[in-house]
């Protein structure tokens, strides 16, 4: 059959309408919905709509859960001929027959319980029989989900989450898509500046955002828009922040975001120690892009013009003089890892002739056996077998992803908010911070760890006078 994207489920429905003339004819038997649990909610609710109106569930649909939900018990159901009616659906939520990495599979979908549901939909299911799954994720590289997608319709749910600009765009335009659904349905509105703020309290979760959203229709009663106060009166701020808002908060030294998402992600659960190396890894590649702003203005190269530099200058003026740092410091570690190899290899050789000559001394019928040398790994000695430590790179890399030079660009943005001493001064004491939550209970981590936020992003720094930065 195929595979299709949610949001054009209706159209595909719509299409096996007019095909089918409301018989079985050309329907898949097997619906395979996976991704986002909110969206599979919905498109489950229209495909059971879609293969048995709502008159024909009480005898021909069944939903199979708990101990029930075990692909042995599917296929003994969907194999079952009903004695009332022609047309029977089972129904299945959440299964997992595509374990997350690292995870065990569950009892009833072993990988022998897998191959049999597999032979099955090969095979095919009886006529009017259907199979409808919902998942929370799939793999696409296992024949399962090929199989699936070959016999059946393999419908994916799924959003990007990340946080690049066509991430957030993706998920903008669902809440926008729910937004519409619950409005349009309650005949009410909303203002914009209200749905910017219902999204940054809720984030991007769309069962809360719809839940909030019909909330606010019954808060505002007979008015007909939404207004931002409607959202901060009627809804608590349920959003979980990625660190990342509190490292890029701190780096642009913007200190009511940078306490307000601190806080945030301390009521979360976060550990200071958690946050704190946040914050170390955001400064340190500050730091590293100041270092090598400063060192070429030593050189006489004006590669980054502080406070006036746009992303195509930058892509055209500054990013070949950081390819060909990062290339000569690459050198310089692979020159310094070939001096440690040899001097390991001339440490083994001295070592297998100190003990060559120790046989001899003790023990002279050994002298005729050829002495190997000790295959026993010492400590801090590469792993051959494993290929452990090669090709290891640095965190002193400035670009190692020089197809994406964007985020390399906002770190030089954020470099010109610190002056290098500034920055020596910070490292120094979020080094002596780490070692202090490590190393003794004193003082709370939490009341230390804010007041170190306040202080970079007010410049209340001690700082130190680096004579050499070369």
């Amino acid at each position: 059959m195929a595979e299709i994207k949610h949001n054009i489920l209706n159209d595909y429905l719509n299409s096996l309408r007019e095909k089918t003339h409301s018989t079985s004819e050309n329907v898949p038997q097997l619906f395979f919905i996976w991704g986002e649990e909110f969206i599979c909610r919905k498109v489950f609710d229209a495909v059971i709509s879609f293969l048995l109106p709502s008159n024909l569930r009480e005898l021909g649909y069944e939903l199979l859960e708990g101990e029930e939900a075990s692909i042995p018990v599917i296929i003994e159901r969907i194999c079952t001929y009903s004695f009332f009616q022609e047309r029977r659906v089972i129904a299945i939520k959440n299964a997992p027959l595509f374990n997350a990495p690292g995870t065990s599979p569950s009892q009833g979908f072993l990988n022998h319980d897998l191959e049999n549901l597999k032979n099955l939909i090969e095979r095919g299911f009886p006529e009017n029989h259907y199979l409808v799954i919902t998942s929370p994720n799939a793999d696409k590289r296992r024949n399962l989900f090929n199989t699936i997608k070959t016999s059946g319709i393999a419908i994916d749910c799924s959003v990007a989450q990340g946080s690049g600009k066509t991430d957030k765009e993706e998920q903008t335009q669902l809440l926008r898509l729910t937004m519409k659904m619950v409005l349009d349905r309650a005949g009410k509105g909303i203002e914009g500046d209200a749905f910017q703020a219902l999204v940054e309290m809720t984030g991007f979760d769309p069962a809360t955002f719809n839940d909030n959203l019909e909330r606010l229709t019954a808060f505002i009663g007979n008015k007909d828009t939404i207004t931002i106060n409607d959202v901060y009166s009627a809804v608590k701020r349920s959003r979980k922040d990625p660190i990342f808002e509190l490292t890029n908060a701190v780096a642009q030294k913007n200190l009511e975001s940078s306490i307000f998402y601190y806080k945030s992600l301390c009521d979360n659960g976060f550990h200071p120690l958690q946050l704190l190396a946040a914050i170390v890894n955001q400064i340190r590649r500050i730091f590293v892009v100041k270092i090598f702003i400063e060192t070429q203005v030593q050189k006489g190269n004006s590669c980054w013009r502080q406070g006036n530099q746009n992303y195509q200058n930058f892509t055209a003026n500054t990013m070949p003089f950081i390819t060909k740092a990062d290339e000569e410091l690459n050198k310089i570690i692979a020159q310094w890892g070939e001096e440690l190899r040899n001097r390991d290899a001339q440490d083994k050789l001295e070592n297998n002739l100190d003990d060559s000559y120790e046989s001899e001394s003790d023990d002279e019928e050994l002298n005729a056996k050829p002495i190997k040398a000790s295959k026993r790994k010492k400590k801090g000695e590469p792993d051959k077998k494993n290929g452990a430590n090669k090709g290891k790179t640095t965190d002193l890399i400035i670009a190692p992803n020089l197809k994406n030079a964007y985020p390399i660009f906002q770190t030089f943005l954020r470099a010109d908010k610190f002056e290098l001493n500034e920055l020596s001064s910070i490292m120094v004491e979020l080094s002596e911070m780490d070692y202090k939550f490590k190393s003794s209970s004193d003082g709370d981590p939490f009341i230390i760890l804010e007041e170190m936020i306040i202080r970079i992003c007010t410049n209340n720094f001690q700082k130190y006078n680096l004579t050499s930065y070369k």
